[in-house]
């Protein structure tokens, strides 16, 4: 379950949003009564188990949330009633507003991490410090005529997955299960499972927890990949699991090969068996094969390529799922699978298939 902290750090961000909304549209006003109503409308959103706040709660708010994040917000009167608003639109906790013992601290934690710099396995690092030094005024300032903007494409996350994020991390190196009840491609029914992750996933501004799963009635286990969007809530409970994980060493199984010898990942249980991956032969337009020579389509992608028809002839090492058949149908006429057979089969059935949904659907 997420902790009253995060809860507090979750009322700043609706904060922030509504002022920022106020300041874009002054014809949006905030009083505390509508502030109060709005942010505890997010709240229950967010998740339905938190119980609202009082407007104490929110009265405090207002004080630490300037004090916090150095913000400017305006107090306005209209009929003897107070309204609240950032004094500008550029106006943001995003923008990392530090006092100067933080920027200090900030900037001596970002040096000592220099040193990974370039090591093997810390390439993410790379990125991370730009967003850090950028989002949080470390770089030097730019010329006061110039105007505040983005200058990073960031990552785009749910706020489903943000909920999740940071208790299923603590879950995955803590070892520690959780409880999770979670919507299979988010329909109307809701599984309940005790769960632990043991791999963090992004592909395509998609997270997905990997993991294990314990079956107390078949005694077993089984293993999920799970989308973060899915999660419905993490109850607060005692997990049923194992005194012992040694009956699952002996399940001879890797969640890096399992990630490696696929195009992408798709949610859904996983079998805990370890799978080999296939030769698969795909031909590609010329134009499209210019963008997979630059950057592989995959990492199994053999350097040696032949010329073939106004193409070329790629082969591939992976288990060709779901998400492989998906991948090769977005690219349409300009990819074609060859081999192995069975595959190739299965991709002309699925373009019948979508050549019939297309059919005219009156007359000739």
């Amino acid at each position: 379950m997420a902790s009253p902290e995060r809860y507090t750090q979750w009322r700043y961000l609706i904060l922030d949003d509504c002022f920022h909304q106020a300041a874009c549209n002054p014809s949006i006003q905030w009083f505390k009564e509508a502030l109060l109503q709005e942010v505890n409308r997010r709240l229950s959103e967010m998740n339905p188990s938190i119980k609202p706040i009082a407007m104490r709660t929110l009265e405090k708010d207002l004080v630490d949330f300037e004090a916090l994040y150095g913000t400017e917000v305006l107090r306005q009167r209209e009929g003897g009633r107070v309204f609240y608003r950032y004094a500008s639109p550029e106006e943001s906790i995003h923008k990392g507003n530090l006092s100067k013992g933080e920027r200090t601290a900030l900037m001596t934690v970002l040096d000592s991490l220099g040193r990974y710099r370039d090591m093997e396995r810390w390439d993410w690092w790379a990125w991370a410090e730009v967003l850090l030094r950028g989002q949080m005024g470390i770089f030097p300032e730019a010329d006061s005529n110039v105007s505040a903007m983005d200058r990073i494409q960031r990552l785009t996350m749910s706020k489903d997955a943000q909920r999740w994020l940071l208790t299923v991390a603590e879950s995955l190196f803590s070892s520690k299960p959780l409880r999770i009840a979670y919507a299979p491609g988010l329909g109307e029914q809701t599984e309940r499972i005790s769960f632990l992750p043991e791999q963090l996933v992004l592909q395509e501004n998609r997270l997905f927890a990997l993991g294990r799963c314990w079956d107390m009635e078949a005694e077993d286990w089984f293993g999920l990949c799970l989308d973060l969007n899915e999660i419905v809530a993490l109850d607060d409970v005692a997990v049923d699991w194992p005194a012992s994980s040694s009956t699952y060493r002996d399940v001879h199984f890797s969640w890096s090969r399992y990630i490696e010898h696929r195009i992408k990942l798709q949610p859904g249980l996983v079998q805990l068996k370890s799978q080999s991956p296939e030769t698969v032969r795909v031909w590609v337009e010329a134009d499209l094969a210019r963008q997979f020579l630059k950057e592989p389509m995959h990492p199994s992608q053999d350097l040696r390529v032949e010329q073939s028809a106004e193409g070329i002839i790629f082969t591939l090492q992976v288990i060709p799922d779901e998400s492989f058949k998906q991948f090769a149908l977005q690219w349409g006429r300009k990819f074609q699978v060859l081999e192995p057979a069975e595959l190739r089969h299965a991709m002309r059935e699925e373009s019948k298939a979508l050549a019939d949904m297309y059919a005219p659907m009156f007359g000739p």
